[in-house]
């Protein structure tokens, strides 16, 4: 038994190195993915305050003024109680676009697919809702296709406060079972 440890005790320090190796390994992926499910569960919820925060307002601008009017009177707006006059929809961003900009890439790479799917149609509709609002601030009020572009604008962003609303539904599935009831 002496004669065994002896000669083995030459490649036991490989073994125990071979050994250290792969726990080392081991833990570092282990925390490396605790951190992954750290950061995707703060970046969910970030996303659902959000929504929770935002869908109202964007779902007010349902009622955007479309085409020629003679008096128009705002008296409800961003969540307050207030008293304008003309098209104040148009005036203000429709959503903050650097959140999606910034934090959804990082969002969205950590989603399933279709989770992932329903984020980028969502982030698609934003932007094109913004894009619209931009070319209507830079129109002038006689031209001929003005009240075409409200319009679409008025469609975009019905179809925006839907796809927002099935984006936290889907959000609150891809949370994990213990935040869930505990988070």
């Amino acid at each position: 038994m002496k004669e065994f440890f002896r000669q083995s005790g030459n490649y036991l320090y490989l073994v125990v190195a071979g050994l250290s190796f792969l726990l080392g390994t081991t833990s570092s992926l282990i925390v490396a993915w605790f951190a992954r499910r750290i950061e995707r569960r703060r970046l969910i919820d970030l996303f659902l305050v959000d929504i929770h925060r935002h869908w109202s307002g964007i779902d007010l601008l349902q009622a955007a003024a479309v085409g020629t009017y003679f008096v128009r009177g705002v008296y409800r707006f961003k969540n307050m109680d207030v008293s304008l006059t003309g098209e104040p929809e148009y005036e203000f961003e429709v959503h903050n676009l650097r959140l999606y900009d910034d934090e959804g890439v990082k969002l969205a790479l950590s989603l399933g697919q279709k989770a992932r799917k329903q984020f980028w149609d969502a982030y698609a509709l934003l932007r094109d809702a913004e894009a619209v609002r931009k070319l209507i601030l830079e129109l002038p009020p006689e031209d001929n296709n003005r009240a075409s572009y409200q319009a679409l604008f008025v469609k975009l962003v019905k179809r925006l406060g839907e796809q927002l609303l099935d984006l936290e539904k889907t959000l609150q599935r891809e949370r994990t079972f213990f935040s869930r009831f505990f988070g």
